[in-house]
C-alpha cells in the first residue's frame, strides 16, 4: 500500500509492518528492496522491521523473575549468549494484518495489527501490537561524509557480550553534545546506546508517552540536502552506523539487481558475511579501557608486513589490536545463479526425504548432482541456500568421491573455515575424512601408516595439507566465530580422540548447529565413532604444531584473558586436554605449554598469582569451564595444593555459587576417602540451601562418589529427605517439579519447548537416576514417592521429559526390586493405553519389558493390553516401535516361542523355525557334497582318457 502527497510517498509490506519506500524528492532514503520476497531471504539486517517482542539484546536469553519465574528464550546474537531482536522469528519477520487507512486528528496514516501468541519465541503471554505510522522517521546510511550533533556524549558501557553493565561513561571520539561531528565512509563504527537522562534507573517511567519530546539527534547531508530530526520521550537511544550490514548483490525475478549493501566495511561480500568485524574488535578495546595486554591476539606473518591499518587520527583504538583480524584480501568465488540455485536446494529437499526406490537409483541421482556440481563446488559452499546440500553431499559420499571433493576445497581452507556456512562444509569435511586415514592404512597393511610415503591422493596427505593452511594464521583464527570451530574439529580429526563421545561433541558443536541426517551407504558397527583411533605418526607431528601454534607469542596475561573469550575459551580446553592425553602429566612441567603459562606458580599456593588468577575466574561463567579441564587433568601435586588453597575452606560457598559449582564438581570427583568424608561432613548440612538453589549437580557428585569410595550414605539420604518434604509423593514432586507442567491447557509443542529449556529439571532428573543406582535409603526414597503417586501424578510423571527418565530407572536399575517392581507395574498395565501412543511416555512401556524380568505373568497383561489396541498402535509412530520392541508378531503368530522369550527360556533353546531352518540347511549342503563328488569324479575321468588317447597317438 502507498501514501502519497507532492513532497513525499511511502509505501509498506504487511511482513514486520515495514517501511518498503519512503521518497524525498524522486530519492527513496530508506534501506530496501524492490522486492518483498527478499525480506524473506536476504533481510539478515532487519530492515525496515518493526522489532519485538523485544528490541536489542536480552542477557543469557532468558528472562529472570518475570511473574516470579525465569523464561528461555531463542539464543540468536551470533558469537553471544543473548536473544537479539525478538528472537529467530520476532514480529519483524511476522505477517501484520494491514495496513489499514486510519485518520487521527486530521492526520492521515496506516495502521497494522499483530497477536503474539503465548510461547512464541519463548515469551509467556498473549500481546497485540498496534502498529500506527502518521510520522516516518526512516533510517539512513551513508558511503560519503554525513553530518551527526547528538544531545549527548554519555553511553552506556557493555561488557564482553553485549550487555549493558549499568556504568555510563563517556563516549571518546565524540564531541561534547551539540556539537557536530563528521560519520565519514568507514568511521567512526558506532552501535551503542546514548543516554539522555543519567538519573537512578528506578526513577525512570516504564510509560514515557506523557512526557516532553526532547532533541536526541540531528544527521543531514550537505551534498543532497536531507536532513533527520529525531525526537523521543526516551531516556535513552541507540544509534547504530550499520557496520554489520552484510547484504550481498541479488537479482529480482523482473531482471532488477538490488546492489549488496554494507559498503561501510572495508571487506568483500565474503567477508562482510561473518559475524564479528572491526566494529566489535574496537569495542572490545573500549571495554577494557587501556589494558592493551589483556586481549591482544596474536599475529600472522602477514600481518607482520603490514596487512590492515587505523587511520592515526582516529581515537577508537591502537592499530596493532585491529591488524589481527585476518589474513588481508579475501577472494570471491562467485554466485549460483537462479536456475543453478533453483536445482541444487530441490537436490537437497529430495536426498533429505530420501523416497529413491532403491539404492542404485540414490546413487545414480547423486551422481548426477556431482556431474551439475563440477566446478562450483566453492560457490555452494559459500550459499546460505546451497550449503546444506554440500554438507549433504560430503556425509554420502564414497571414499573416492570424497577424496575428490577435498581436493576441490583444498588451497582454500583458510578462507572457508572463516565463512559462516562454508565453515560447517569444512569441518563435516575433515570429520568424515578421519575414518578414511584408519580404513587406508588397514588396506595397506603397514603397521605404521606414517612411516613411507603414500600417493599424492591419500585421505592423511590431504588432511596434513589442510593443516599447514592454517599453521601460521591460528593466532586470529582462534577468536574468529567460525574458523575456531573447524580448527577444534581438525585439531581433534589429528588426535584420534573419539569423534561422536560427549565430550568431544560439546566442543565441536555448537547447540544452534543444524543436525543435518542423512541415509548412508553402510552402517557404521556400532561404537567404531565412540572409540580412539589409530593415527598416523605424520598427525602427531601436525597436531604438536598446531597446538604451538596456537600458544607461541602469547604470554600468561594474554592467556588468561583469552580463557574467558567466548570464542577462545573452548579451543583453549580443547588445546589443554590434547596437551595431556599426548604428554601425559610431565607436559605441566613444560614451561612453554598452556597449563604452566596459566598457572606459571608450581605449586600454586595462596598469595600467588596463579592463586589469585584461578579464585577469580571460578565465578567467570566462560573462565570456569576452562578451570574444569585444569582441575580434571592437573597433576596430583598440583590438584592437592589447589585443593586445600582454594576448595577446602570454601567448600559451602562454592556448592552455593551456580558457576564454581560446577569446577567444584570436578575438583570432588579426585578426592580420597578421607578428604570426600570431611567435604560430605561439611556439605550435609548445607543440602537445604543446595535444594532451595537447584544445585543438583553437587549432590548428585556426592551420592556417586560416596559410592565408588565406600562412604556410609545415611546422613546424605536424611538430609535430601528433610530437604524435600516430609510426605514421599511430596518429595518426589518437588525433586522432579512435576508440578511445572501440570497446566494441561498447554499445547505438546509449548510442553516440549518449556521441558527442553530447564535445565534444572533435566539436572534434577540426573540426581534421582544416580540415586536410584544406589540400593539403601537413597533409592526407597525415590520408590516410596512413586508408588506413592496418584494415577493422575504417575501418567504426568510418565509423560514429562524429565520424570519419564526417572520412571523407566527406576524399572531396570537392577538389585534387589522385585517387590517395588511387582507393585508398580500392575498400576503401569492400567496406563498403557494412555502411554503407548505417546512420544515420550511410550519409553515407559519400553521399559516394561525389562522391568517385568521374572514376573512372566506381567508380560502376558502388557501384551494382551497391547493387543486388544492393535490398531490404534499401528496408526502411530510411537506405537509401532512398542509394538516391534516387545515382538508382537511373535506374540500373534507363535505364541509358544513369545512365551519362551518372555519367561527368559531361550538361553540355549531353539524355536521350531530355527529347527526347521537347520535341517533344511542340512539337506542342502548334504546335496552340494554329493554334486560336487560327481563333477570330481567325471573331471578325473575325462582327463584320464585324454591323457591316454595321447599317448596312444604318441606311441602310433
Amino acid at each position: 500500500m502507498s501514501l502519497t502527497n507532492p513532497k513525499s510517498a511511502f509505501a509498506f509490506l504487511s511482513r514486520g509492518a515495514l517501511i518498503q519506500e519512503f521518497k524525498i524528492a524522486g530519492h527513496n532514503v530508506v534501506q530496501s528492496f524492490p522486492d518483498a520476497n527478499f525480506y524473506k531471504t536476504h533481510n539478515d539486517a532487519y530492515l525496515g522491521e518493526t522489532i519485538g517482542r523485544t528490541t536489542n539484546r536480552v542477557k543469557g536469553a532468558t528472562l529472570q523473575n518475570l511473574n516470579g519465574q525465569s523464561y528461555k528464550l531463542a539464543v540468536n546474537d551470533g558469537d553471544y549468549p543473548n536473544s537479539l531482536h525478538g528472537g529467530l522469528r520476532g514480529w519483524g519477520k511476522q505477517d501484520f494484518e494491514g495496513p489499514k487507512p486510519v485518520n487521527r486528528n486530521g492526520r492521515e496514516g496506516v495502521q497494522f495489527r499483530y497477536l503474539s501468541r503465548d510461547g512464541e519465541e519463548g515469551y509467556p503471554g498473549t500481546v497485540e501490537c498496534l502498529v500506527c505510522y502518521f510520522h516516518v522517521n526512516p533510517g539512513m546510511s551513508t558511503t560519503e561524509g554525513t553530518v551527526i550533533t547528538l544531545g549527548t556524549d554519555q553511553y552506556l558501557e557493555l561488557d564482553q557480550c553485549q550487555i549493558p553493565t549499568g556504568r555510563i561513561i563517556t563516549f571518546p571520539s565524540i564531541p561534547q553534545p551539540g556539537k557536530s561531528f563528521t560519520l565519514g565512509a568507514t568511521e567512526p563504527a558506532i552501535d551503542d546506546c546514548f543516554v539522555m537522562d543519567t538519573t537512578a534507573p528506578q526513577t525512570c517511567r516504564l510509560d514515557t508517552r506523557s512526557l516532553p519530546l526532547r532533541h536526541l539527534a540531528t544527521i543531514s547531508h550537505p551534498d543532497t540536502g536531507l536532513s533527520l530530526e529525531i525526537q523521543s520521550t526516551e531516556p535513552a537511544f541507540q544509534l547504530y552506523t550499520g557496520d554489520g550490514l552484510c547484504i550481498p548483490e541479488a537479482e529480482t525475478d523482473e531482471g532488477i539487481k538490488i546492489p549488496s549493501r554494507g559498503k561501510r566495511m572495508e571487506r568483500d561480500v565474503q567477508t562482510k558475511e561473518r559475524k564479528r568485524g572491526r566494529r566489535e574488535e574496537m569495542k572490545r578495546k573500549r571495554e577494557q579501557e587501556g589494558d592493551d595486554a589483556a586481549s591482544k591476539r596474536q599475529r600472522s606473518d602477514e600481518d607482520e608486513k603490514g596487512g590492515n591499518t587505523v587511520d592515526d587520527d582516529f581515537s577508537y583504538g591502537a592499530a596493532e589490536h585491529v591488524a589481527t583480524t585476518g589474513p588481508g584480501e579475501i577472494p570471491f568465488y562467485g554466485l549460483l545463479d537462479e536456475e543453478e540455485q533453483e536445482y541444487f536446494k530441490c537436490a537437497d529437499t529430495m536426498l533429505e526425504l530420501n523416497q529413491f526406490s532403491d539404492a542404485e537409483q540414490r546413487d545414480l541421482f547423486l551422481a548426477n548432482i556431482y556431474q551439475e556440481a563440477n566446478g562450483k563446488e566453492l560457490k555452494i559452499a559459500n550459499s546460505q541456500s546451497c550449503s546444506r546440500l554440500m554438507e549433504r553431499l560430503i556425509l554420502m559420499s564414497t571414499p573416492e568421491q570424497l577424496k575428490a571433493l577435498f581436493e576441490k576445497f583444498s588451497g582454500h581452507f583458510l578462507i572457508l573455515a572463516q565463512h559462516r556456512f562454508a565453515s560447517h562444509c569444512c569441518e563435516t569435511l575433515f570429520l568424515q575424512t578421519a575414518p578414511i586415514v584408519s580404513d587406508e592404512s588397514l588396506a595397506s597393511g603397514k603397521a605404521n601408516p606414517g612411516s613411507e610415503t603414500k600417493g599424492s591422493n591419500t585421505a592423511e596427505k590431504l588432511l596434513l595439507d589442510a593443516s599447514k593452511e592454517f599453521e601460521n594464521n591460528l593466532g586470529y583464527l582462534m577468536t574468529d566465530a567460525f574458523a575456531s570451530h573447524t580448527i577444534r574439529v581438525l585439531l581433534v580429526v589429528l588426535s584420534g580422540r573419539p569423534l561422536v563421545d560427549a565430550q568431544t561433541m560439546s566442543l565441536l558443536q555448537s547447540k544452534k548447529k543444524e543436525n543435518i541426517k542423512v541415509v548412508s551407504r553402510e552402517r557404521p558397527l556400532p561404537g567404531v565413532d565412540s572409540m580412539e583411533r589409530n593415527v598416523p605418526d605424520s598427525f602427531h607431528g601436525a597436531l604438536d604444531r598446531m597446538m604451538k601454534g596456537i600458544v607461541a607469542g602469547l604470554d600468561t596475561t594474554s592467556l588468561r584473558a583469552l580463557a574467558c573469550h567466548p570464542i577462545a575459551n573452548p579451543l583453549l580446553q580443547l588445546v589443554l586436554d590434547l596437551d595431556f592425553r599426548q604428554s601425559g602429566k610431565s607436559k605441566a612441567r613444560d614451561t612453554t605449554s598452556l597449563f604452566r603459562k596459566l598457572l606459571p606458580d608450581d605449586p600454586p599456593e595462596e598469595g600467588t598469582d596463579s592463586a589469585s588468577f584461578f579464585s577469580g575466574t571460578l565465578y567467570d561463567t566462560i573462565g570456569s569451564r576452562l578451570l574444569e579441564v585444569l582441575v580434571t587433568n592437573s597433576p596430583g601435586k598440583t590438584f592437592k595444593v589447589l585443593y586445600h588453597t582454594l576448595f577446602r575452606n570454601r567448600l559451602h560457598s562454592l556448592a552455593k555459587n551456580e558457576t564454581a559449582s560446577y569446577v567444584l564438581v570436578k575438583a570432588l570427583e579426585r578426592l580420597n576417602k578421607e578428604d570426600l568424608q570431611e567435604a560430605v561432613a561439611e556439605l550435609c548440612p548445607q543440602i537445604q540451601i543446595l535444594v532451595d538453589r537447584s544445585r543438583t549437580s553437587v549432590i548428585k557428585c556426592l551420592v556417586g562418589r560416596c559410592q565408588v569410595r565406600g562412604i556410609d550414605l545415611q546422613p546424605l539420604a536424611a538430609a535430601l529427605g528433610e530437604a524435600y518434604g516430609s510426605k514421599p509423593q511430596e518429595k518426589l514432586k518437588k525433586m522432579l517439579r512435576l508440578d511445572a507442567v501440570e497446566d494441561e491447557n498447554l499445547s505438546n509443542e509449548r510442553r516440549k519447548q518449556t521441558d527442553n529449556q530447564d535445565a534444572t529439571k533435566a539436572h534434577a532428573s540426573l540426581l534421582a537416576q544416580s540415586m536410584l543406582e544406589v540400593p539403601g535409603p537413597l533409592r526407597e526414597l525415590l520408590t516410596e514417592g512413586i508408588l506413592a503417586l496418584e494415577k493422575r501424578d504417575l501418567l504426568l510423571m510418565a509423560k514429562d521429559r524429565s520424570g519419564t527418565r526417572v520412571l523407566q530407572k527406576s524399572l531396570t536399575c537392577g538389585g534387589d526390586t522385585a517387590k517395588y517392581r511387582r507393585m508398580i507395574m500392575p498400576r503401569l498395565i492400567t496406563l498403557t493405553l494412555d502411554l503407548v501412543t505417546d512420544p515420550v511416555g511410550s519409553h515407559v512401556v519400553d521399559a516394561c519389558w525389562q522391568g517385568s524380568e521374572g514376573l512372566s505373568f506381567l508380560r502376558e497383561k502388557v501384551a494382551e493390553r497391547l493387543v486388544q489396541h492393535e490398531t490404534s498402535l499401528r496408526d502411530s509412530v510411537p506405537g509401532r516401535a512398542v509394538w516391534r520392541n516387545w515382538k508382537m508378531d511373535l506374540y500373534k503368530t507363535r505364541l509358544t516361542d513369545w512365551m519362551r522369550e518372555a519367561k527368559g527360556r531361550t538361553h540355549g533353546t531353539k524355536t521350531g523355525i530355527q529347527l526347521a531352518r537347520e535341517r533344511f540347511a542340512t539337506r542342502t549342503q548334504q546335496q552340494v557334497s554329493h554334486g560336487k563328488e560327481g563333477t570330481r569324479h567325471r573331471k578325473t575321468t575325462s582327463f584320464r582318457t585324454g591323457a591316454n588317447a595321447i599317448v596312444a597317438a604318441g606311441q602310433g
